[in-house]
């Protein structure tokens, strides 16, 4: 119940990015409640997290794409 709840408070918090945006967030948000859940540590999905963060912006500027 409580990866559920952080999930979807997860996603509500990134509602500016709108209805589609909060929901795959959320998503995200579950899946990486699972892997600490899992892995009984929040840091692997830090480190998931900020190396989906690093590849978005490499993608984005070398696609030459303005990210946020």
């Amino acid at each position: 119940m409580g990866i559920l709840l952080s999930a979807v408070a997860f996603g509500a918090a990134h509602s500016y990015q709108g209805l589609g945006g909060a929901v795959r967030i959320g998503l995200q948000g579950g899946l990486l409640g699972i892997l600490a859940n899992w892995r009984r540590s929040v840091r692997p999905g830090m480190i998931a997290h900020a190396w989906g963060d690093i590849f978005a912006g490499a993608l984005a500027r070398f696609m030459k794409v303005r990210v946020g």
